[in-house]
């Protein structure tokens, strides 16, 4: 278990500029986008229906898969080169709907490997 140590997402939207930050960026703009969906847009990624829609994507679960195995292979490496932490960004175009649908999934399953997760989500104003 890695839980002394810290894997931080981060969500953002291109149209505001890439975070500095980040150790690893990922677009996740080749998905479709719920914001064109009337019913969808007003609503954030953390929202169940967003999220569905987000996920019901064939190419949103085989990112993750890529991802998650990406950070888990990456993220000891990263430690072993005086690292304490990797920041992971996942960016959509405003980073309201699908970085952040995916970000709150993959913060699940590397909580599950027992990685020590936060999320932050620059574009949402609660």
């Amino acid at each position: 278990m890695i839980a002394t140590r810290r894997i931080e997402l981060q969500t953002f939207g291109y149209k505001f500029g890439d975070p500095p930050t980040a150790d690893l960026t990922f677009d996740v703009r080749f998905l479709a986008n719920p914001f064109w969906v009337p019913e969808l847009q007003r609503l954030s990624g953390l929202e169940p229906a967003v999220r569905e829609y987000v996920l019901r994507q064939p190419e949103a679960g085989r990112f993750l898969e890529l991802v998650h195995n990406l950070v888990t292979v990456t993220f000891p490496a990263y430690l072993a080169e005086g690292r304490p932490n990797l920041t992971v960004a996942l960016g959509c175009t405003g980073g309201f709907h699908r970085s952040i649908a995916l970000a709150e999934v993959l913060a699940e399953r590397l909580r599950s490997d027992g990685f020590n997760v936060t999320v932050h989500h620059r574009e949402l104003h609660v």
